[in-house]
């Protein structure tokens, strides 16, 4: 079964080529179609945030984000191609709110920040690490870890959020876009998440290509 109509034949040659047992082909299918999915992701991401005029914002957020979901994990699509849809959009809007909303008061936008951060502290606090039906997390060692990492990843971007609050003038910008996606992060990780996800799936739009 595949996303990709390239990755299985990438990793038949690379097999042969290699001189490799033919059970590390679906291995190497399943590498190289993550890899191909997740660079398609951040393209559409970047190319929609190219066109909006928010390149910065839009790397600020899919940075962010990739941390925190790398050790918190959280909901996704059950389809590549949904998720991406997702991803080249919500990106994207997270930096245009950010570029629009930055001339407000700056004590309000202090205060979005600060909330921004106790929810994500403690979303990642209670819920974190959550796993995905396809790859569930089956040692307590490695739940304790990741729980432990996704709390680290949130410290870390609150530390460089303060840092460029009272060092750096003039980048309320960026401070509203680390806001952003720390909540979109957490929302992910909620059983609201799981249900707008759900829903988008019930949508059967981009499904599933067999092969």
């Amino acid at each position: 079964m595949s996303y990709l109509f390239f990755s299985s034949k990438i990793a038949s040659y690379l097999v042969k080529k290699a001189k490799l047992n033919n059970e590390k082909e679906e291995v190497l299918a399943y590498a190289i179609e993550v890899l191909s999915l997740n660079l398609i992701n951040i393209g559409m991401a970047l190319l929609i945030g190219y066109m909006l005029g928010v390149i910065p914002g839009t790397i600020i957020c899919l940075i962010i984000v990739t941390i925190i979901r790398t050790f918190a994990g959280g909901a996704h699509s059950n389809s590549p191609w949904r998720c991406a849809v997702i991803t080249s959009l919500v990106f994207p809007v997270m930096a245009l709110l950010a570029q629009e909303l930055v001339h407000f008061d700056s004590n309000i936008l202090d205060i979005f920040l600060g909330v921004a951060i106790i929810t994500g502290f403690v979303t990642v606090f209670v819920l974190a690490p959550v796993d995905s039906p396809n790859a569930p997390i089956v040692s307590d060692n490695r739940r304790i870890r990741l729980k432990k990492l996704s709390l680290l990843s949130v410290i870390i971007i609150c530390a460089i959020a303060v840092f460029i609050r009272y060092s750096i003038p003039n980048k309320m910008e960026i401070l509203l876009c680390i806001g952003f996606a720390v909540l979109w992060s957490s929302f992910i990780l909620t059983n609201t998440g799981h249900i707008f996800f759900k829903a988008i799936d019930c949508l059967k739009i981009l499904k599933r290509r067999e092969v």
